[in-house]
């Protein structure tokens, strides 16, 4: 029984050994790993992989993609397929999504928009605004056609955007609209939407002129009178002549932050996205020491 006991204490001294003298551990010992390394690790782990951001594809890879679309039977794949080509900001593939833009199929017409909408070269604008009869009373993709109009930020886009929204068409795309030209930073949209806002009669459609007085303040950086309706007309005329600057900076923060977030680029908001990722971690680390 002595034999078997004292077997089980060295056995597990050998395991575990205990610290040498001046509580220096042995060398030979393993390293305890507490639960706040385990933590570091799979944040590192977590990190890293934030990191390796998927290259988009080179032209010739995006067009192979859009040729193989034609050919998938899935409809959820032929999705994907065009939005990661839509990835490869090049006008030769833009030229190629265009042609989706007319497509029956509301997933694949909306995956076209939007891999338009954050294209910079020189054709995605002008292939959007040649789409422009297929979305002015569409209320399922119009809304995301007119943000990406919005999106280019070119004072070229506002006739198309502007045209005909006092017509009776869906609060949704009437919105889209009037946002859409809240990051077309010029003087000229603000004198579009004081024309705008005169074509609706004072004691009807209170909501739309809403939308107008909200944008009318985002683009000029300026909150309106409150109170005096008078007042606020007044205001409302004189805003065409003054400064666009390049964004709100002095409307309650709320607000900044909203129009930021509603203009943010996809890879602009992954990063930002991982900042605040990396704090909660850090939190979460400060809590459990």
């Amino acid at each position: 029984m002595k034999t078997t006991l004292l077997s089980l204490i060295a056995l597990s001294l050998l395991l575990n050994p205990l610290p040498a003298q001046g509580g220096r551990p042995r060398k030979d010992a393993p390293k305890q790993e507490t639960l706040g390394d385990a933590d570091k690790k799979a944040d590192k782990k977590k990190d890293a992989k934030d990191s390796k951001v998927k290259p988009a594809p080179t032209p010739k890879e995006a067009l192979e993609l859009l040729r193989k679309l034609k050919k998938e039977k899935l409809e959820d794949l032929k999705v994907e397929m065009l939005e990661e080509a839509g990835r490869c900001d090049d006008p030769g593939v833009a030229t190629k999504i265009a042609a989706y833009l007319k497509d029956k199929r509301d997933e694949l017409r909306i995956a076209a928009i939007r891999a338009l909408r954050y294209m910079k070269n020189k054709k995605a604008l002008p292939l959007l605004l040649a789409a422009a009869g297929s979305f002015e009373k569409d209320k399922v993709a119009g809304p995301e056609y007119y943000m990406a109009l919005g999106q280019q930020g070119d004072p070229k886009a506002i006739k198309t955007i502007i045209h005909r929204a006092w017509e009776p068409i869906g609060q949704e795309l009437f919105n889209a609209k009037i946002k859409a030209l809240t990051h077309i930073r010029s003087p000229k949209t603000v004198a579009e939407l004081e024309k705008l806002n005169r074509k609706f009669r004072r004691n009807r459609y209170g909501a739309r002129r809403r939308e107008i007085l909200n944008a009318i303040e985002i683009l000029i950086d300026e909150q309106a009178p409150k109170g005096d309706r008078n007042k606020r007309l007044a205001w409302i005329r004189e805003a065409p002549k003054k400064e666009v600057p390049i964004e709100p900076s002095k409307l309650p923060k709320n607000r900044i932050n909203a129009y930021k977030k509603l203009w943010r680029r996809p890879d602009e908001k992954s990063q930002e996205e991982k900042g605040k990722g990396k704090k909660r971690r850090k939190k979460k680390r400060r809590s459990q020491a």
